[in-house]
């Protein structure tokens, strides 16, 4: 999921848990099982494999035999002691071709992804990594869904404190540190891509909140890993993520579709196209959680996990606002590589002109408003509002109050033409200088600005105006471009001019050649730079004494002051009184007391006014925060519910509760038969809800015995009455569904209902706008009741 740009060495999610369980599986007492040959293999992107085609697990799984170079693991459970280094990289990376494929299908690994199908399927068929794949999705949706991965990851290292916090062994405690090194080091290279590829500064990363769909899900986990074993759970967690990061990114790798040349293909898809670390994962998640068991336990982690994958793909398709890359304003557009600058001309007369007989291939037909390179006269024509959006920026002419747009000529560029709609371009810095951007079409990254300063005659000094157009991204110096505001700003030398130096006024470092060699040891440097450093040490020292010192002695001073002036006005007011006692008669005393009232009324009354005026905007305040915590609160309900209950399929003639992977919802029953509640589908595919007994035999209808029955926590349910006419609109809590569509608005939404006839219990189902419920109980015999209840969810689980 990231890479270091030193080296260029490719570094994917899968890599850095292998990395991290190692160290795990090393400290002393750790049940973890890590094998050498489970190291992850060095990967550079000159050396990435050829495009192997992912299985895709939708409806099967795809067997994929391991080459026969490859040997089976040893036997023996790789531990470390735990004072050993941290282990070495591979030599060498291994030859693509040799590298053996995962097999999704065996294992502790095959099985969770058989009993939560749908919800891996969800992830690797999402609409955000399809629009990854094509270019056309959100730049600013990809920035904010890579920071939200890095939160993501934040929270999974999180998760391993767990078993820090309730260990009493001092060793194992200190051993933490270093066996979360490699994640902590993942998750700043993460930082690394964000602000090199990206554009995306150190304040805007500090100040992304985390997801609710990820404060939800951490919620979960911290409960579900106290009663497990946290330090796998948190790589059971993770395995969502690797497996379809993998399948997703060696799908795009594969298909020759795939948009190749957007920041999307070298920011994620290469790097999470990482089939060794993937395939030893497997391995690593199959062997750990045969020794450990409770299966159950980890596919319901898998099983939230799977969803916040989910979640985590919806926030690249709405990032919560624009991400100010160019800060709005206006600016001139320069070519980096040259002194054209973008400006909107007609070119009506000078198509005929030598230098510019290559614009007529590259004009709109209105030639009065051509978008051209030319160069700077200074123009409003050559000045651009830039305005930011969450859909991109805006390009507008100062001079014509026209938009940049584009729209497509073939498979390899676009025209540009100026419209009066705004249209919108992404901008992305340059990796290598942050100064220098690249300005996308946000209907596909594939193009970008392009100026032909390779055309016929551009080169010429008598040269008027070059084409510019939206080309394929190939980061040629014609594609690279500066915004200028007109801001002068200090070159580096000059900044490094105006650096003061202590002992001197000014010092013009930048023009001061290197020093040749003194014959001056390193060590004697090194001695003379912690003599300068104890003596700056001392000197700070008896700097701050001295001000302390004065600092007390300003206090003593002031206080006195402040004493004797005190007592002075206190003589002052006593004798003032006794001449105005003696001077003044009570009428005119009377009044004098009665206007000092009313001045302390006025005064009052303002405080009064300003305590008000606090109290209600404490209580604005309150609201938001009340409002903030609604949300909060329906996004658990919407996440949550999942983990009440669900549906669980079963295809056999006869019920028994222990066929079931979950816990049945009892309803209690007649005498001492337990009931469960069930649901089938008939003929014209909607669904009838019923109870059924231990030992009972399903009657489905249908010949092929299919049914599902309902699971999880009934202390997370409840019974809500109802009269007459259903409306599900009327109901505040949670309604639990037994049909695949939870919306009251769809017409064939069907809901579990109870009611009692002549002291008996049946257990059936209502729709919306039914007028009571029923049950057909024989061939001629049908019961139903005005009166009934319906399940639904508990406002608090």
């Amino acid at each position: 999921m990231t890479q270091h740009e030193s080296t260029d060495v490719l570094v994917s999610v899968a890599d850095d848990a292998l990395r991290a369980a190692e160290a795990d599986a090393a400290t002393p007492n750790s049940k973890l099982i890590f094998r050498p040959e489970w190291r992850p293999t060095p990967r550079t992107r000159g050396s990435l494999a050829p495009p192997v085609r992912p299985p895709m697990y939708v409806h099967r799984v795809e067997i994929l035999v391991p080459h026969p170079s490859v040997g089976a693991p040893p036997s023996s459970v790789f531990t470390p002691p735990a004072n050993s280094p941290p282990p070495l990289p591979a030599s060498a990376p291994v030859s693509p071709s040799l590298q053996a494929q995962p097999n999704l299908e065996d294992g502790a690994v095959g099985d969770l992804l058989r009993e939560n199908r749908e919800d891996y399927d969800e992830v690797i068929n999402h609409a955000f990594p399809r629009a990854m794949g094509d270019g056309t999705a959100s730049l600013d949706g990809f920035r904010y869904y890579m920071l939200q991965d890095r939160l993501y990851l934040q929270m999974c290292i999180g998760l391993k404190m767990i078993s820090a916090a309730g260990t009493h062994d001092f060793d194992a405690m200190k051993g933490f540190e270093f066996r979360h090194k490699s994640s902590i080091e993942y998750v700043t290279s993460l930082e690394e891509t964000c602000t090199t590829m990206l554009g995306i500064t150190k304040s805007m990363i500090d100040e992304t909140k985390r997801s609710s769909a990820i404060k939800t899900s951490e919620n979960y986990y911290m409960t579900t890993l106290r009663s497990n074993n946290p330090v796998l759970g948190y790589y059971v967690v993770l395995l969502p993520c690797i497996l379809t990061y993998w399948v997703i990114a060696n799908r795009l790798m594969n298909d020759p579709k795939t948009a190749k040349n957007v920041v999307y293909h070298s920011a994620w898809t290469e790097v999470n196209n990482d089939t060794s670390s993937v395939y030893k994962y497997i391995k690593f998640i199959n062997e750990n959680i045969a020794a450990e068991g409770h299966f159950d336990a980890w596919s319901s982690i898998f099983k939230i996990a799977c969803k916040l994958e989910v979640d985590m793909f919806k926030t690249g398709l709405r990032p919560p606002a624009a991400y100010k890359i160019i800060d709005d304003g206006i600016y001139s557009i320069n070519v980096a590589s040259g002194s054209l600058v973008l400006a909107i001309r007609d070119v009506a007369d000078v198509l005929q002109h030598p230098s510019t007989k290559s614009l007529a291939d590259f004009s709109p037909n209105d030639t009065r408003t051509c978008v051209v390179g030319m160069k700077e006269i200074g123009g409003s024509e050559e000045k651009w509002q830039i305005s930011s959006t969450p859909s991109g920026y805006t390009i507008q002419n100062i001079g014509t109050g026209l938009y940049i747009a584009s729209k497509e000529k073939n498979n390899t560029r676009r025209i540009l033409q100026a419209t009066a709609e705004p249209y919108y371009w992404w901008i992305n810095p340059v990796k290598e200088r942050s100064s220098r951007y690249q300005i996308y079409d946000t209907a596909n990254l594939r193009f970008t600005l392009h100026a032909e300063i390779e055309a016929p005659g551009s080169n010429e000094s008598n040269c008027i105006m070059i084409p510019v157009f939206a080309a394929e991204n190939i980061q040629s110096p014609s594609q690279i471009w500066t915004f200028d505001d007109g801001v002068e700003r200090p070159t580096a030398a000059e900044t490094t001019e105006s650096l003061p130096v202590e002992g001197q006024t000014a010092v013009v470092a930048a023009h001061v050649p290197a020093p040749a060699n003194t014959g001056i040891s390193a060590e004697h440097l090194s001695a003379e730079l912690n003599r300068l450093t104890v003596q700056h040490d001392r000197e700070m020292q008896a700097l701050r004494d001295d001000v302390g010192r004065n600092v007390e002695n300003f206090e003593v001073a002031i206080t006195a002051e402040i004493e004797q002036r005190a007592s002075h006005h206190d003589h002052e007011l006593a004798v003032l009184k006794e001449d105005t006692r003696k001077s003044v008669g009570a009428g005119e005393m009377r009044k004098i007391v009665a206007g000092g009232i009313e001045s302390l009324k006025a005064e009052m009354l303002a405080e009064m006014t300003k305590l008000r005026d606090q109290f209600d905007s404490r209580t604005s305040s309150w609201d938001s925060a009340k409002n903030g915590q609604a949300k909060d609160d329906e996004h658990l309900r919407t996440h949550l519910p999942a983990l009440a209950c669900h549906w669980e399929r079963l295809t056999r003639r006869i019920f028994h509760p222990s066929d079931l992977e979950a816990q049945p919802i009892v309803l209690g029953g007649r005498g001492s038969l337990a009931r469960y509640i069930m649901r089938v589908q008939t003929e014209d595919a909607s669904w009838v809800v019923t109870a059924i007994g231990d030992g009972r035999e399903c009657d489905t209808r249908r010949g092929d015995r299919e049914f599902w029955v309902l699971v999880g926590r009934a202390s997370g349910l409840t019974w809500v009455s109802c009269r007459g006419r259903f409306r599900a609109y009327s109901i505040d809590e949670d309604l639990v569904s037994a049909s695949d569509s939870e919306s009251v608005e769809h017409p064939d939404a069907t809901y579990i209902a109870m009611f009692v006839h002549e002291g008996d219990e049946y257990i059936t189902y209502v729709k919306e706008g039914q007028n009571g419920v029923s049950k057909r109980i024989s061939e001629r015999r049908t019961v139903s009741s005005e009166d009934y209840e319906v399940l639904c969810y508990k406002t608090a689980l």
